[in-house]
């Protein structure tokens, strides 16, 4: 089995549980039985359009079984429960202690939300302002790097 992490970093299983699916920076793809991983770049995030879809594809395309992060759209959800992946969001903290977290069984809910859609929620690390300011600053490093890689095809242009 594979688990499917968005991830705000390439830090493996010390990077930060992305709260958005389609526009995360990485994937961690995870083996929890020998938390073996390996990180692929989300190529998609900054697309103009279809970044959930593209990220539900690359999910699907590497075999991974269950998906965590934050939160998950309804368009990529639907794609992955359709491929039979596991949903959960609501997951928060460090990709490895969300993986180690599943494997104890602590999804405390396991009832399909009100949608009917499957999505499970409960992997929840208690909001922490620190862990909060840390995703967010590392978002702003990831957007700084492609606002200056912009910046210089566009010079490189003029």
């Amino acid at each position: 089995m594979l688990i499917g992490l968005a991830a705000t970093t390439a830090d493996g299983l010390d990077s930060l549980v992305d709260q958005r699916f389609g526009r995360c920076a990485y994937f961690v793809i995870v083996d929890p039985d020998t938390m073996e991983f390996r990180t692929l770049r989300n190529s998609g995030a900054s697309a103009p359009k279809g970044a959930c879809r593209q990220a539900a594809d690359l999910i699907v395309d590497n075999g991974v079984e269950v998906v965590m992060a934050g939160n998950v759209g309804d368009g990529p959800l639907q794609t992955l429960s359709a491929a039979g992946v596991e949903v959960i969001t609501g997951v928060s903290g460090a990709v490895g202690d969300a993986v180690k977290m599943y494997k104890g069984g602590s999804d405390s809910t396991e009832s399909p939300d009100e949608t009917g859609t499957g999505d499970k929620t409960g992997i929840i690390s208690p909001p922490e302002n620190d862990v909060e300011v840390s995703v967010i600053n590392e978002q702003m490093e990831i957007l700084d790097d492609e606002f200056r890689g912009v910046q210089r095809r566009l010079e490189e242009k003029k």
